[in-house]
C-alpha cells in the first residue's frame, strides 16, 4: 500500500519528530536504520531521494543557491552544472584513515587498523547531534 507524502510525513514525524521529504521506502530495515541515525544525528528534516526529475531540479537549485554549483552554458552543456568540492572535505588523510575489521591482519600491512566495536564507540560521539540545523539526505547508491 502506497501512502501519500503527507501521510508518510505524519507517520515518520512521530518517529523522527522532524519533517520527511520524499517517498519513504518500504524496506523496514532501511527505515529503521535511518530512524536510528536520525535519532543520533538530530537533523532538522530527512529527505528521501526518489529519483524524480522534480527532486533533481530542486537539489540542483539548492546547490546553485548555496554557491556550491554553477549552471553551465545551456547551449553547449544542456542540463549541466559544475559542482565544486568543499576544500574542508578531505577525501583521505592517511593518519586518520582506518580499516575496521575483526582481525588486525585483515587490514593489511600498510593500513591503520581498529576493531569495529572501538571505532563505533569513537564515531558515535562525533555523530551525536552533527546534523542539527541541517537536512539528512537519504540517497541510494552503489559503491563498487
Amino acid at each position: 500500500m502506497t501512502k501519500s507524502v503527507a501521510e508518510q510525513s505524519r507517520v515518520d514525524e512521530s518517529v523522527h519528530r522532524v519533517p520527511v521529504v520524499g517517498k519513504v521506502p518500504e524496506l523496514k530495515r532501511l527505515v529503521d536504520w535511518v530512524n536510528e541515525m536520525a535519532a543520533l544525528c538530530k537533523p532538522d528534516r530527512i529527505w528521501y531521494a526518489d529519483g524524480s526529475s522534480e527532486q533533481e531540479a530542486e537539489l540542483k537549485q539548492i546547490l546553485v543557491d548555496k554557491g556550491r554549483a554553477i549552471v553551465l552554458d545551456p547551449e553547449r552543456k544542456p542540463n549541466s552544472i559544475y559542482v565544486r568540492t568543499d576544500p574542508e572535505d578531505v577525501a583521505r588523510v592517511e593518519n586518520q584513515t582506518f580499516i575496521c575489521s575483526e582481525r588486525e591482519e585483515d587490514a593489511g600491512p600498510l593500513n591503520n587498523w581498529i576493531h569495529p566495536r572501538d571505532m563505533k564507540r569513537i564515531m558515535t560521539r562525533f555523530y551525536d547531534g552533527c546534523m542539527e540545523g541541517r537536512t539528512m539526505f537519504v540517497i541510494p547508491f552503489c559503491m563498487g
